[in-house]
């Protein structure tokens, strides 16, 4: 599989992760793993049977509390599945997140989403131009222009993509949030897309690249470039106007947006 060479050493960090994708999210349940669910002996297969919703969208684990947790994450943020009977009895969603792929002219691409902190510390914290571990084909112009430090972060967003006029307050605020942390971030965001700081042209920069080559997939789509610029901006004005760190802010904004297929399409319809 093709990926950014940032998330070369990706690991999860379990216990250490402040925002555990074992919480607030639902945990899906595939097929097989379901299955195998059903011959884990007692007492362990009693409470895991115990703690499965099913309907008609299929089967998930049932959260619980105020946070959504995961009925067997345990109190030191571990998984009890693991713990228990190891990663073989993990569902399909558990095993991928964060991780996002699609495929270009026959060829696997795929990275971490900034949903994860650590998959986004790793990408901000990166210094040096970030490679792939293959060709970027008919994406090489674009993606060189996005790197090219010889010009300023500015001058590469307005070269990439002019944006539309729009009340992106607006229609962000507009968006389905789950987070409220979020909501709280656009509210102290006064709406105005501001020229991006030239101390954080390099994260800023990483961004550019991650989400052109997260969305820009087909040759034709022009709409992805110019959704990459409207990210980097947007998440640009929030930082400089007192509305977070840009790494949290970063996973805030893949978490409400790019894990929502219906916000990236508003988003898009703003953009056209």
């Amino acid at each position: 599989m093709i990926t950014l060479n940032c998330w070369e050493n990706f690991r999860c960090i379990a216990d250490q992760c402040r925002h555990s994708c074992c919480k607030g999210w639902e945990i899906a349940i595939d097929d097989a793993t379901l299955r195998k669910y059903g011959t884990v002996p007692a007492p362990l297969g009693q409470e895991l049977r115990r703690n499965i919703l099913i309907d008609d969208e299929g089967a998930s684990f049932a959260l619980r509390g105020e946070e959504e947790r995961c009925p067997f994450l345990n109190e030191q943020g571990l998984c009890r599945l693991i713990l228990e009977l190891g990663e073989d009895y993990l569902s399909d969603i558990c095993t991928e997140h964060p991780r996002f792929y699609h495929e270009i002219n026959g060829v696997e691409e795929g990275g971490y989403g900034l949903c994860c902190e650590e998959s986004a510390r790793l990408l901000l914290s990166a210094r040096e131009p970030l490679r792939l571990s293959g060709e970027w084909g008919w994406r090489e112009n674009t993606v060189s222009l996005a790197r090219n430090r010889r010009l300023s972060l500015e001058r590469r967003l307005g070269l990439l993509s002019a944006l539309p006029e729009r009340d992106w307050k607006r229609i962000f605020l507009s968006l389905e949030r789950m987070d409220e942390d979020w909501t709280a971030a656009l509210e102290r965001w006064d709406g105005q897309l501001l020229p991006v700081e030239r101390s954080l042209s390099i994260p800023l920069e990483n961004l550019l690249v991650y989400f052109l080559f997260r969305h820009y997939t087909d040759e034709e789509d022009r709409a992805a470039i110019a959704f990459a610029v409207l990210s980097v901006r947007v998440l640009s004005s929030l930082h400089t106007e007192g509305c977070g760190s840009l790494r949290e802010l970063s996973r805030l904004y893949s978490s409400e947006i790019e894990y929502s297929d219906e916000n990236v399409d508003a988003i898009r319809e703003g953009l056209e």
